[in-house]
């Protein structure tokens, strides 16, 4: 992944919080469809993410952490969104 050199830590504090806003708007359809469990695990992922990254770790592991919890957010996001764009796109 280019850039992950330089990544910035406050980027996953704002990714959070987009996270969040997005499960507020469609807060139904993810709890109609049981989204809201995974939705939950991977926010605690990412804490934990957050927490382990504001240690002294050595930089590859960070990267390495940092590279898989993108994987996870990718996989939600592809996972999620068969139900949330249906849903988005009928007006709900």
């Amino acid at each position: 992944m280019a850039g992950l050199e330089s990544f910035d830590v406050k980027q996953l504090r704002l990714w959070r919080q987009q996270i969040l806003d997005i499960y507020d708007s469609y807060v139904d359809v993810f709890e109609e469809y049981g989204l809201d469990g995974d939705l939950r695990s991977l926010l605690n992922n990412l804490d934990n993410l957050l927490d382990i990254l504001s240690t002294k770790l050595p930089y590859q592991l960070m990267v390495a952490m940092v590279r898989d919890f993108l994987e996870e957010l990718d996989r939600f996001r592809v996972y999620s969104w068969r139900y949330v764009g249906r849903a988005a796109e009928q007006g709900c």
